[in-house]
């Protein structure tokens, strides 16, 4: 096949035209090497507004670039399976949609090499983590995938059987945090705090606690001790929390994603 873009984008969603920014930005691939498709006039505009060429249909995607990023809903997927399957021979397809496992995207795509990725929400500001599956894939088409990934925040290698397990933890996963920072900003706010204060407060005592865990060789458990001082203000916050039940909620939060990742996957 004689390609003339490098890479294909199928559905130029948020998360796709993110994707194409990081890989702007980094220098990876000039616009004039990203092909863009949407059925949406003002996806096809966001594409044109970052200088990439569109295409007119799914087939001049798959004839025109050696690499695609499906980055489509899943339910969508069924809608676009023929089309895609008629057109795509020996490309790789960079798969981000939840719950389509490898194998339902080999039996649809005939021919492809696939590479299954679960990138989350952060990656708009590039700060993302992307869970990949690039065991069908060669050294250079892994570097590139990789690269890709790595544009937009963090990429790490994780199988397909695993990626229901990805989507509950680091897929859903900002969703719980939002929901936690609002819950202390507005317990800050009851306690007499501006709201502003409290979301700067609460902010940056999430960054800092993160970065700590991420560059501490210690134990979690231990850096939680050394702040609950003996009979001072943590070891009470913290007593309330085990009390509540904390893990117990975390554990059953997180096992419910998974569980509806698992049903999604076997729709």
């Amino acid at each position: 096949m004689n390609y003339t873009h490098r890479l294909g984008v199928i559905g130029y969603g948020n998360m796709a035209e993110a994707i194409v920014s990081g890989i702007l930005k980094s220098g990876l691939n000039r616009a004039d090497e990203i092909l863009a498709y949407d059925i949406s006039d003002v996806r096809f505009a966001k594409a044109k507004s970052a200088g990439i060429y569109t295409a007119k249909s799914i087939a001049e995607i798959c004839t025109s670039c050696r690499y695609i990023l499906l980055s489509v809903k899943p339910q969508v997927f069924s809608e676009i399976a023929a089309e895609l399957s008629a057109s795509v021979r020996e490309n790789v397809v960079i798969s981000i949609m939840a719950g389509v496992s490898v194998e339902k995207l080999l039996n649809n795509l005939p021919g492809a090499r696939i590479c299954r990725c679960m990138p989350n929400t952060p990656a708009l500001i590039g700060e993302g983590i992307t869970a990949v599956d690039a065991s069908m894939l060669g050294e250079a088409e892994k570097k590139y995938v990789f690269d890709i990934f790595n544009s937009v925040g963090k990429a790490v290698e994780i199988g397909d059987g695993l990626m229901n397990a990805v989507t509950a933890v680091s897929g859903s996963g900002p969703a719980y945090v939002y929901l936690f920072i609002k819950t202390m900003i507005d317990a800050a706010v009851k306690i007499g705090l501006s709201a502003e204060q409290a979301k700067e407060l609460v902010i940056h005592t999430l960054v800092g606690a993160s970065k700590m865990v991420e560059k501490s060789s210690e134990p979690i458990d231990i850096l939680i001790d050394r702040v609950c001082s003996k009979g001072g203000t943590t070891i009470e916050g913290i007593k309330v929390l085990k009390e509540k039940g904390l893990s117990d909620i975390v554990s059953e939060c997180v096992r419910a994603a998974y569980n509806r990742a698992e049903e999604l996957s076997k729709l």
